[in-house]
């Protein structure tokens, strides 16, 4: 707790002495950045639109300006500006972990992550989805901690909420066409205009296709581990009175890309061979693959209308998610432990919300219901392998159907101080049935199978929050949370019982401030969760997916962002430096998968209490920083900005064996914009700029310990315009 307490006096300190020399205590507020200040961000984290220095919640937001000033082009590359934020990429799905709570194995059908994605309002089941780029979004923001009151479900950790952009009625096209090493090409438009008096529409495409990969199957001598995808977003907005608003949304992906998929040896470990990794850092030897294609496609229908006192909104929604993939899990020629899956998600959702104005302002109350049905499966077959019991073929589905009703009010006690109280009851209802199918090589060839099995799961969530203005720029906050994500069967593991639903009582205290006529901001949180039947992905003694509940553990930490525009003569200067603290330790945890290694090749796997362990992907020290420059050039622009990201390591596995050292990361980008309006704009860009080696997933088996290699060094040239 020491880096805690010398976060909070270093910011208390600051704000008090930053408010004593400010001149104004009300700052001119604007949506536009200027050379004197910093940009506003509006967030919708309480469901509605605010500034992000009005919501008693820690809140990383982006806009879209500054996600191209951060060079954050992807989902992944959200951690190097969030603290709190780590991300994981295993076989074609993102698993996203907020102050060490996250979920491993996130391609498990039906598993969903406390961290859930919501894009455009409509939730993302499975993690499948959520690697993707961001074309025409209008601003992506990370709420931190349990948000169940009002962001539908399973939200332990926190939420990512990427909001795109609605049609406009001026007409307006975009794109940007860029070339990196990898012989890549990565493109993208956007194109948006009237089609009557009340119908807007726009479109979004975006594509990569890296020819060559990062690393070879040096077995087969084929190029693996590349990025090759391709997307489309359409919108149509129906405004038939000022009061009423429709818009209908379509979007797509195809993305074939195999990075994931890809496995070897940890450096220094040796696989069920006796063979260490050999080759460069994305090189393989697997052999059989690897090959993963995800294919997703949304349809929504978002109505709003607005009262004087409120409005009234209904959103409509279907998502899908296809995700093949071929790979050795043991990561060897010797095919042990082959993979060859098809999973699926189909979800429907309908939500219904109402937001009010009551009491002459004083009371904001948003209520509403929401309604989710979700049917995921998986077809895995495991052929070829000297271990009979694994040749076998594995179907089945697990249907949810949940309800929830959720309520909560902020009221204005004084003009400084509001109090928000609120509430949501989710009942789910899980079933299921599997089908195994001994195959070829089993004991039994052609026998089969089943099992099937029901639950439902339910439970209340909440929040209390109490937030005090000093200033008009100056803001405490407590809190206080309960979250809730349902429990689950696990199809990869046929037979296994339901794992239980995970609870989290979240404490929090933090600061929301601003100085000197909006140059500098300085926001910190300080945490406490305790945490209990904790969802973790884990594998079994012949390397298969399956769930457990680690009893409990205790989770503190601390966050501080700092953001700091000096005032300038000409051109605009912005610096950004946010370190975070995390201490995640398993309180209680009977039972819990030891590995060993033999010394030859592989691990034993035994069981222990791993009670004061810590807690995987929970690193202790994180810190993000940027800084960015723009100067006028005559009526164009030149412009620069650099970002660096550390991480001082963590564990993969839960008996803290298998660990991911300290790394740093540096992007960096230069551009010159010209034209008129600066429509045109010429960008040399590189990620991973000290080509830094590290893991994108790592897990150990007993047939050892395996690992996905991130991306190395990327650099380009790039082109963009607006017309």
């Amino acid at each position: 707790m020491g880096i805690i307490r010398t976060l909070a006096v270093l910011a208390v300190t600051s704000a008090w002495h930053m408010a004593q020399a400010q001149t104004s205590a009300t700052p001119a507020v604007t949506t536009s950045q200027s050379s004197t200040g910093l940009e506003e961000i509006v967030v919708t984290a309480t469901r509605r639109e605010q500034n992000l220095q009005d919501v008693p919640i820690a809140v990383t937001a982006f806009s879209a300006n500054s996600l191209s000033i951060m060079g954050i082009t992807t989902t992944e590359d959200l951690e190097m500006a969030t603290p709190g934020l780590s991300m994981t990429q295993q076989i074609g799905s993102s698993s996203p972990y907020i102050r060490g709570v996250g979920t491993a194995n996130a391609s498990t059908p039906g598993l969903e992550s406390p961290v859930a994605m919501y894009v455009d309002g409509v939730y993302y089941p499975q993690n499948d989805g959520n690697v993707f780029a961001f074309n025409n979004v209008q601003s992506v923001e990370v709420d931190k901690g349990p948000q169940g009151t009002l962001f539908g479900r399973n939200s332990t950790g926190g939420a990512i909420v990427v909001t795109t952009l609605d049609p406009q009625f001026t007409p307006m096209v975009k794109g940007s066409l860029d070339y990196q090493n990898h012989q890549t090409v990565e493109g993208s438009l956007y194109a948006t205009g009237p089609l009557s008096n009340d119908v807007a529409a726009d479109i979004a495409l975006y594509g990569i296709h890296q020819n060559e990969g990062f690393g070879r199957d040096l077995t087969t001598g084929n190029t693996v581990d590349y990025q090759r995808s391709i997307s489309a977003r359409a919108k149509i907005l129906w405004t038939p009175t000022e009061s009423d608003r429709f818009v209908f949304a379509v979007d797509g992906m195809h993305n074939p890309s195999d990075i994931g998929t890809v496995v070897a040896a940890v450096p220094g470990e040796l696989l069920l061979n006796g063979q260490s990794h050999i080759g460069g850092p994305n090189d393989t030897t697997q052999g059989d693959g690897p090959a993963s294609r995800t294919d997703t496609w949304t349809a929504s229908i978002k109505y709003v209308h607005s009262f004087a006192w409120g409005s009234l909104s209904s959103l409509t929604a279907y998502h899908s998610e296809q995700t093949d993939y071929i790979w050795n899990t043991d990561a060897t020629i010797l095919n042990v432990l082959p993979d060859n899956t098809h999973d699926f998600s189909h979800s429907f959702q309908q939500e219904i919300l109402v937001n009010s104005r009551l009491m002459d302002d004083k009371l904001h109350l948003t209520t509403g219901v929401f309604i989710y049905s979700a049917n995921q499966g998986i077809d895995t077959t495991n052929v070829g392998s000297f271990i009979s019991v694994i040749n076998s073929n594995t179907t089945g589905q697990e249907t949810t159907q949940s309800y929830a009703a959720f309520s909560e009010g902020t009221y204005a006690i004084t003009n400084d101080t509001n109090i928000t109280l609120g509430t949501r009851y989710t009942v789910d209802e899980r079933s299921y049935y599997t089908v195994t199918t001994q195959l070829p090589g089993n004991t039994d060839p052609g026998s089969a199978f089943d099992d099937t099995g029901s639950k439902t799961f339910s439970n209340p969530s909440w929040r209390a929050v109490v937030d005090h203005k000093f200033t008009d720029t100056i803001m405490t906050y407590v809190r206080f949370d309960r979250g809730y994500k349902s429990g689950l069967f696990n199809l990869s593991s046929p037979g296994q019982p339901p794992v239980e639903p995970e609870k989290l009582n979240a404490y929090e205290v933090g600061l929301k401030s601003e100085f000197l006529d909006r140059q500098i901001r300085v926001n910190l949180a300080a945490y406490y969760y305790d945490y209990t039947n904790i969802q973790l992905g884990s594998a079994n003694e012949l390397g298969q997916n399956e769930l457990l509940n680690a009893a409990s553990a205790h989770i503190k930490g601390g966050e501080l962002e700092t953001v700091f525009a000096p005032p300038l003569p000409f051109g605009h200067l912005e610096f950004t430096i946010s370190p975070a603290y995390l201490n995640a330790k398993y309180e209680n945890f009977p039972g819990g998968p030891v590995l060993t290694p033999t010394g030859v090749g592989g691990n034993i796997e035994t069981y222990g209490n791993l009670a004061g362990d810590t807690m995987i992907h929970a690193p202790k020290y994180t810190l993000s920083a940027s800084a960015s420059y723009s100067i006028p050039v005559g009526n164009d622009e030149l412009a620069a900005s650099a970002n660096y990201y550390h991480n001082s390591g963590f564990y993969w596995q839960p008996d803290d064996s298998l660990e991911q050292p300290a790394y740093h990361l540096i992007n960096g980008e230069m551009s010159y914009a010209f034209g008129t309006d600066q429509r045109y704009r010429v960008r040399v860009f590189g990620k991973n700029l000290t080509n830094t080696h590290y893991a994108l997933w790592a897990i150990a088996t007993t047939l050892g310990d395996i690992e996905g290699e991130a991306n190395p060094r990327t650099y380009g040239v790039g082109f963009d315009f607006k017309l």
